[in-house]
């Protein structure tokens, strides 16, 4: 679609609110993105290497551009956190990222008097409610007997799950301790996704 508009900007917003894993298997996935923003890789708004320069010199040279970004980004564009609200829980309120960055860049080619068209595209909910497959509910069935052959057996505290290609019980202690996962920005997968998007450092 970005493709078939006049300097055609797609903007395309995946869940991850702590991690990138989503829009970095997308964009491997699909090879035609030329951005993909990550909550683990630093961001920059504003200056000569900021995204919305960036993605202007992008579409001066090829007439288009696509971007992926996963929802957790807002957190590292957000300068200051104390400033923002809280929901009920405590817990800090972030902007959606994705109508921030639509008003940003057309902001900034409004400003250069350059014509774009931006579509934007929230799949959240389609992707959620996607009918399961038959390997989504054989895999569902397997869990769901497992777990109750585990509390027939006295077992508690456990969750199921595959390990290995085989079901097991899984201590939740275990789980709970355990670090959140997130993409390791010099790991040889994320230098994939560089390699095909071939963006520019957006850090400075």
């Amino acid at each position: 679609e970005a493709k078939s508009a006049i300097n055609g900007i797609g903007l395309v917003k995946l869940m991850g609110r702590r991690s990138g894993f989503l829009a970095m298997h997308t964009v491997l996935a699909t090879h035609d993105v030329d951005f993909c923003l990550i909550p683990e890789a630093p961001l920059n708004l504003d200056g000569p290497n900021g995204l919305p320069r960036a993605i202007y010199r992008k579409v001066l040279a090829q007439g288009h551009c696509v971007i992926v970004v996963s929802e957790g980004v807002a957190r590292t564009v957000v300068k200051d956190p104390s400033t923002l609200p809280r929901d009920h829980s405590n817990r800090v309120v972030y902007p959606d990222i994705g109508p921030l960055l639509k008003e940003k860049i057309l902001e900034f080619f409004s400003a250069e008097e350059i014509e774009c068209n931006l579509k934007y595209i929230d799949p959240t909910y389609m992707i959620r409610a996607c009918p399961p497959n038959s390997e989504d509910a054989l895999a569902c069935t397997v869990l769901g007997q497992s777990a109750v052959h585990g509390a027939m057996a006295g077992y508690s505290g456990f969750i199921t799950g595959f390990v290995n290609g085989k079901v097991a019980f899984i201590p939740v202690e275990d789980l709970v301790e355990q670090r959140r996962k997130q993409v390791d920005i010099r790991s040889r997968t994320w230098l994939r996704v560089l390699a095909s998007t071939r963006q520019e450092s957006l850090v400075l």
